[in-house]
């Protein structure tokens, strides 16, 4: 039996070790959860109070910014009793110069740090925060270092009766600030208190107060007694005891326990639904761990909005500041709040000279007032504005910008300020104008040219008249003209045909050679005044190479035998033997060609050249008449193929002439589409050529 007993308490020792090292994790769990939650607090009430600071200390800036725009009368500090946020009557904000002197303050200045608690605290980092005694209340400070004036912005919360509630509330639990070296209250039964080290530290980095907090949780102490008891009683009296007490402690304490362990480790608060619907200890304990599970998931669902959010600001932020429009926000009044850079670009201001003023330092003077009664009369009713207007830089050059202004809303729906987007539309209006001036320009130019036109047409009319009359003219004196000459010519050719003496007979050859002289400067006279005056149109027809070649030297033959000129013709190899063209035209210009290849070789030969070439228009005939006459000076050839020009050297007795045969082929040259040419040199012959376009379909070669 003794040997039963001693098992039995063994068997309930064993038991008890293994319930009481389980009890003992989930209690050291729970207060390090509740420890790290209560740090968590404190240190998102610590970041509200840097912003806090941070805010008043920007407000202040601009308040001391619009003072020295005031004057020196101005006064350099102002109170600001505005509400910061809902607990206004227990939190304060202020802004100290670097020896622990006011410069502005917002709220209680009761709880804000003395000036020797604060310059304790200004050796720390730019940020730092801590607590102090306030009227019976800790009072927690917020101390934001505040660059380019050498002082402190700073935060600061009462500690009172709502502000331990609402951290209660937070934390779950009651929350009591005890002062250094007072005596611990008795914990009731049932309630685990749980003491943070070090969160509340003053200035000097000394503790003011402990921080405890005291949660109701299960009985784990009555289960510890109640397990002791039915150990002992189950170890005492037999071992079936001790099996069911174990059972039953397994099922009600030992799984429950280990259930909730398991959904702590694993972060799993689903496991604990079917333990939480119990209404038992350890169901008020899954509920209060599944409640601490999504307080934590609130949190960080909170948290994570906030970087969210905080992450949009900064892009939108970005995209505002890199914007190649300016961008102002002004408030309700129309003090600018903010502007980008290109505000800066546009308008020559830096963006510390324009913050706490008005737009109406761009104000151009150009607009009435009524323009800007209507803009702010579309901004009242509307909520936008919408149109182009004329500034004023800094430098005071003018610009032009195409506005839009819109209503801005706050959380509440109220209206809360402006913004203003600008774009500088100057060079676009420089264009625009410069299109509208030369538009007026084209416009006049266009009358003047419609006049022009019409005088034109006056004056064509005119020259088609004279232009026939003209026509008529040389047609009825070429035949008034020609028919006395022709017969000259025919008396003194019967006249050499009946036995003349010499002397008559000499003297008839002059007359007659001069009468076909006269005949032929008639001749060039008349057919370059109906090229010049007439519109020509070209007789197209199948014309023999060769025999064109050959029939171009039938007017000078007899001068070519009489000086002992020889004539050739050459065909080169591809030429086609019939091509189709203007044969009288193309004859005409041969033959003037050949008379002065004639007219100006005393001796040698002169010849007829026909190849085919290249043209603009694609194949072409190309004619060359080439001669070892006198050639041509250099200087003279730019002006060969004018009418009525002669080289000096030609101009004499013996190479008399009217000057019109080359500006005939020219203009016969011209007629037809084609180029002309000429090459010489003095002494030894020229080389005239012309070009013909090819239009026939395939021919046998000539």
């Amino acid at each position: 039996m003794t040997a039963f007993t001693a098992f039995s308490s063994a068997l309930a020792a064993l038991w008890w070790a293994d319930t009481a090292a389980r009890l003992a994790d989930l209690n050291l769990l729970g207060r390090q959860e509740l420890e790290e939650r209560i740090r968590r607090i404190l240190e998102l009430e610590e970041r509200d109070l840097l912003a806090a600071a941070a805010s008043f200390a920007r407000e202040s800036a601009r308040l001391f910014a619009a003072a020295s725009d005031e004057g020196p009368g101005s006064p350099a500090r102002r109170d600001q009793r505005e509400p910061l946020s809902p607990r206004a009557a227990a939190t304060a904000a202020a802004v100290f110069d670097s020896h622990g002197h006011v410069l502005a303050v917002r709220g209680d200045p009761g709880i804000l740090p003395l000036p020797e608690q604060l310059l304790q605290a200004g050796s720390r980092p730019e940020r730092t925060a801590f607590f102090i005694p306030k009227g019976g209340f800790l009072t927690h400070v917020a101390v934001l270092r505040v660059s380019g004036r050498g002082g402190w912005a700073v935060a600061a919360r009462r500690w009172d009766r709502a502000e331990l509630d609402r951290l209660r509330t937070l934390a779950g639990g009651t929350v009591r600030v005890e002062e250094p070296g007072a005596p611990r209250p008795r914990v009731r039964e049932g309630v685990d208190r749980t003491e943070i080290p070090g969160v509340l530290r003053g200035p000097d980095g000394k503790l003011p107060g402990t921080l405890a907090v005291e949660v109701a949780r299960p009985r784990l102490e009555a289960h510890r007694r109640q397990a002791l008891r039915y150990a002992l009683l189950f170890g005492l009296s037999s071992i079936g005891g001790i099996v069911l007490l174990g059972f039953l402690l397994s099922k009600l304490v030992c799984q429950p326990v280990g259930l909730i362990l398991r959904a702590i480790r694993e972060r799993d608060p689903a496991t604990l639904d079917r333990l939480a619907a119990h209404r038992t200890d350890m169901g008020e304990l899954a509920r209060l761990v599944q409640d601490s599970f999504r307080k934590e998931k609130a949190l960080e669902e909170e948290t994570l909005r906030a970087r969210q959010i905080h992450g949009e600001l900064k892009r939108l932020y970005a995209a505002i500041e890199h914007s190649p429009d300016s961008i102002v926000i002004t408030d309700l009044c129309g003090t600018i709040l903010y502007a980008n850079p290109a505000f800066e670009r546009v308008t020559g201001y830096s963006r510390e000279e324009a913050l706490g003023k008005t737009p109406r330092i761009l104000k151009s003077g150009l607009h009435s007032r009524a323009f800007y009664e209507k803009m702010w009369e579309s901004l009242r009713t509307q909520g936008y504005w919408r149109g182009e207007i004329t500034n004023r830089r800094k430098n005071g050059s003018l610009y032009i910008e195409a506005a839009a202004i819109s209503r801005i809303e706050g959380p509440d729906g109220e209206p809360a300020g402006y913004v203003a987007v600008k774009r500088d539309i100057t060079q676009r209006k420089r264009a625009e104008f410069e299109l509208r001036r030369r538009a007026d320009e084209l416009e006049r130019a266009r009358d003047q040219l419609a006049a022009q036109a019409r005088e034109l047409t006056v004056a064509r009319d005119r020259a088609l008249e004279a232009a026939k009359a003209r026509s008529e003219f040389l047609a009825r004196i070429s035949h008034e003209l020609r028919t006395p000459l022709n017969g000259i010519i025919g008396m003194l050719d019967m006249m050499m045909l009946t036995g003349l003496p010499p002397e008559q007979q000499e003297c008839a050859a002059a007359a007659l050679d001069s009468a076909r002289k006269l005949l032929g400067i008639l001749t060039d006279i008349i057919e370059f005044s109906r090229l010049e005056s007439e519109t020509m149109e070209l007789r197209e027809e199948e014309t023999a190479v060769r025999e064109l070649l050959e029939e171009a030297w039938d007017e000078c033959r007899e001068e070519a035998a009489s000086k002992g000129i020889r004539i050739t013709v050459a065909v080169e190899e591809g030429v086609p033997a019939m091509v189709t063209l203007d044969r009288e035209k193309v004859l005409q210009a041969l033959g003037q060609l050949c008379r002065n290849a004639v007219k100006f070789t005393v001796e040698g030969e002169a010849s007829i050249r026909v190849s085919l070439t290249d043209g603009n228009q694609g194949p072409a005939l190309r004619f060359e008449v080439s001669d070892t006459g006198i050639g041509i000076p250099a200087d003279e050839m730019g002006s060969l193929f004018d009418p009525f020009h002669q080289p000096g050297e030609f101009s004499t007795r013996r190479f008399r002439g009217t000057g019109l045969g080359l500006a005939i082929v020219r203009r016969l040259v011209e007629l037809w589409g084609g180029e002309k040419g000429v090459e010489s040199e003095p002494g030894r012959g020229s080389r005239f050529h012309f070009t013909v376009p090819l239009k026939q379909a395939e021919r046998r070669a000539a």
